[in-house]
Protein backbone atom coordinates (compact mmCIF):
# COMPACT_ATOMS: atom_id res chain seq x y z
CA UNK A 1 0.00 0.00 0.00
CA UNK A 2 1.24 3.59 -0.89
CA UNK A 3 0.94 6.02 1.82
CA UNK A 4 2.22 9.73 1.96
CA UNK A 5 5.54 10.00 3.34
CA UNK A 6 4.60 11.36 6.69
CA UNK A 7 2.34 8.64 7.26
CA UNK A 8 4.81 5.76 5.96
CA UNK A 9 7.52 6.82 8.16
CA UNK A 10 5.16 7.24 11.34
CA UNK A 11 3.73 3.51 10.16
CA UNK A 12 7.58 2.54 10.18
CA UNK A 13 7.83 3.82 13.32
CA UNK A 14 5.34 1.76 14.73
CA UNK A 15 6.46 -1.23 13.49
CA UNK A 16 9.96 -0.86 15.63
CA UNK A 17 7.42 -1.45 18.95
CA UNK A 18 7.46 -5.56 19.78
CA UNK A 19 4.57 -7.65 18.84
CA UNK A 20 3.02 -4.67 16.46
CA UNK A 21 2.52 -5.20 12.97
CA UNK A 22 1.98 -3.99 9.78
CA UNK A 23 -1.73 -3.90 10.05
CA UNK A 24 -1.50 -2.57 13.98
CA UNK A 25 0.93 0.25 12.81
CA UNK A 26 -1.56 1.85 10.18
CA UNK A 27 -4.55 1.44 12.27
CA UNK A 28 -2.22 3.36 14.93
CA UNK A 29 -0.69 5.57 12.99
CA UNK A 30 -4.94 6.61 11.20
CA UNK A 31 -5.66 6.55 14.94
CA UNK A 32 -2.88 9.62 15.29
CA UNK A 33 -3.90 11.53 12.11
CA UNK A 34 -7.73 11.59 13.51
CA UNK A 35 -6.26 13.23 16.76
CA UNK A 36 -5.96 16.59 17.99
CA UNK A 37 -2.98 18.33 17.23
CA UNK A 38 -2.25 19.11 20.61
CA UNK A 39 -3.00 15.18 21.99
CA UNK A 40 -0.13 13.98 19.48
CA UNK A 41 1.85 17.09 20.73
CA UNK A 42 1.74 15.33 24.37
CA UNK A 43 2.24 11.92 23.46
CA UNK A 44 5.24 12.84 21.40
CA UNK A 45 6.83 14.89 24.65
CA UNK A 46 5.99 11.82 26.86
CA UNK A 47 8.30 9.58 24.80
CA UNK A 48 11.08 12.32 24.57
CA UNK A 49 10.36 12.99 27.86
CA UNK A 50 11.26 8.97 29.17
CA UNK A 51 14.26 8.59 26.60
CA UNK A 52 15.22 12.02 28.53
CA UNK A 53 14.51 11.58 32.17
CA UNK A 54 14.43 7.49 32.85
CA UNK A 55 17.20 5.60 33.56
CA UNK A 56 18.35 2.69 35.29
CA UNK A 57 19.29 3.19 39.61
CA UNK A 58 23.20 2.54 39.79
CA UNK A 59 22.47 0.27 43.01
CA UNK A 60 19.60 -2.73 41.55
CA UNK A 61 19.41 -1.59 37.86
CA UNK A 62 15.72 -0.98 38.16
CA UNK A 63 14.36 1.89 36.02
CA UNK A 64 14.46 5.67 37.72
CA UNK A 65 13.94 9.26 37.53
CA UNK A 66 16.16 9.64 40.26
CA UNK A 67 18.96 8.02 41.80
CA UNK A 68 19.09 5.69 43.46
CA UNK A 69 15.69 4.14 43.39
CA UNK A 70 12.76 4.96 45.80
CA UNK A 71 13.38 1.24 46.31
CA UNK A 72 16.90 2.12 47.04
CA UNK A 73 16.06 4.97 49.29
CA UNK A 74 13.52 3.20 51.06
CA UNK A 75 15.34 2.98 54.92
CA UNK A 76 12.02 0.81 55.70
CA UNK A 77 13.49 -2.29 53.12
CA UNK A 78 14.32 -5.19 54.83
CA UNK A 79 18.40 -4.49 53.13
CA UNK A 80 19.17 -8.62 54.52
CA UNK A 81 16.96 -9.57 51.77
CA UNK A 82 17.40 -9.38 48.04
CA UNK A 83 15.31 -10.46 45.20
CA UNK A 84 17.17 -11.24 41.95
CA UNK A 85 15.12 -10.60 39.20
CA UNK A 86 15.69 -10.93 35.17
CA UNK A 87 14.78 -7.09 34.44
CA UNK A 88 13.09 -3.76 35.93
CA UNK A 89 9.32 -5.25 34.79
CA UNK A 90 9.48 -8.29 37.35
CA UNK A 91 10.46 -5.50 40.08
CA UNK A 92 6.78 -3.35 39.12
CA UNK A 93 5.16 -6.98 39.26
CA UNK A 94 6.60 -8.20 42.48
CA UNK A 95 6.12 -4.68 43.78
CA UNK A 96 2.21 -4.23 42.90
CA UNK A 97 1.85 -7.55 44.89
CA UNK A 98 2.72 -5.68 47.88
CA UNK A 99 4.08 -8.82 49.55
CA UNK A 100 7.86 -8.17 49.50
CA UNK A 101 9.61 -5.27 51.09
CA UNK A 102 13.06 -6.31 50.92
CA UNK A 103 15.34 -5.27 47.88
CA UNK A 104 16.16 -5.82 44.13
CA UNK A 105 19.11 -6.20 41.86
CA UNK A 106 18.24 -6.82 38.19
CA UNK A 107 20.40 -9.34 36.40
CA UNK A 108 20.24 -8.27 32.79
CA UNK A 109 19.36 -4.77 30.64
CA UNK A 110 21.05 -2.58 29.86
CA UNK A 111 22.80 -2.29 33.11
CA UNK A 112 24.51 -5.69 32.77
CA UNK A 113 25.28 -5.92 36.29
CA UNK A 114 26.12 -9.53 36.64
CA UNK A 115 29.65 -11.51 35.88
CA UNK A 116 30.25 -14.70 35.87
CA UNK A 117 31.25 -15.19 39.24
CA UNK A 118 28.13 -13.80 40.56
CA UNK A 119 26.06 -16.59 38.23
CA UNK A 120 28.67 -18.79 40.19
CA UNK A 121 27.22 -17.95 43.50
CA UNK A 122 23.60 -17.98 42.51
CA UNK A 123 23.99 -21.70 41.23
CA UNK A 124 25.89 -23.20 44.60
CA UNK A 125 23.88 -25.21 46.08
CA UNK A 126 23.39 -23.31 49.04
CA UNK A 127 21.50 -20.21 47.17
CA UNK A 128 19.83 -22.62 44.73
CA UNK A 129 18.17 -24.48 48.42
CA UNK A 130 17.74 -20.65 49.56
CA UNK A 131 15.44 -19.67 46.80
CA UNK A 132 13.66 -22.87 46.59
CA UNK A 133 12.47 -22.37 50.58
CA UNK A 134 11.25 -18.44 49.66
CA UNK A 135 9.63 -20.06 46.93
CA UNK A 136 7.80 -22.38 48.22
CA UNK A 137 6.57 -19.86 51.31
CA UNK A 138 4.55 -17.72 48.80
Amino acid sequence: MHYPEPLSKLIDSFMKLPGIGPKTAARLAFHVLAMKEDTVLGFAKALVDVKRHIHYCTICGHITDTDPCYICKDERRDRTTICVVQDPKDVIAMERMKEYNGLYTCCTGPSRRWKASDRKILKSPSCSRDCRMRRSKR
